[in-house]
């Protein structure tokens, strides 16, 4: 099991900034991610919002987070897409919006009223106009302001 451990100035703001994030394997073979501070005994408000959660590690999170009794929204792209319909079929809630437009990702949050903010929005690849840049950099910076002004007390990416 790997442990990950944020600090970053720019989450000043976030109480739980220092956050640990164990990824790998567990003792009993499954693979995913574990948060021991996102559990619900240790929260006040059991509401997540999720980018990013159409993919490969959003899924199974989004999985996880349903199975452990959380309120989740989810913001994607489309609703009418596979990714979007098994995360509505989870019991999920759906937000429409795009990560590179700091109004729709703000909107989205501050309806969905979530404690925690997870942010997965990621690309491997470039295609046509949108870029690394845009979407790691400009969309993180996007995701921060929208945790920000929903009020969330956890941000994680």
């Amino acid at each position: 099991m790997r442990t990950v451990r944020t600090d970053s100035s720019t989450l000043d703001h976030f109480p739980g900034k220092d956050t640990v994030c164990k990824i790998g394997i567990d003792h009993t073979g499954k693979h995913g991610v574990h948060a021991p501070s996102m559990q619900p005994e240790n929260r006040n408000k059991r509401s997540v919002f999720i980018t990013g959660a159409s993919g490969f590690v959003g899924r199974n999170l989004a999985a996880r987070l349903v199975e452990d009794g959380f309120h989740l929204t989810c913001m994607v792209r489309q609703a009418d897409n596979p990714g979007a319909e098994y995360l509505h079929s989870l019991g999920a809630e759906l937000a429409v919006g795009d990560i590179l437009s700091a109004d729709s990702v703000a909107d989205a949050a501050r309806k969905a009223g979530p404690d925690t903010f997870i942010h997965l929005v990621g690309i491997i690849l470039e295609h046509g106009t949108v870029t690394f840049e845009d979407i790691h950099v400009r969309g993180t910076m996007n995701a921060l302001g929208a945790a920000s002004v929903a009020g969330c007390s956890r941000f994680l990416h």
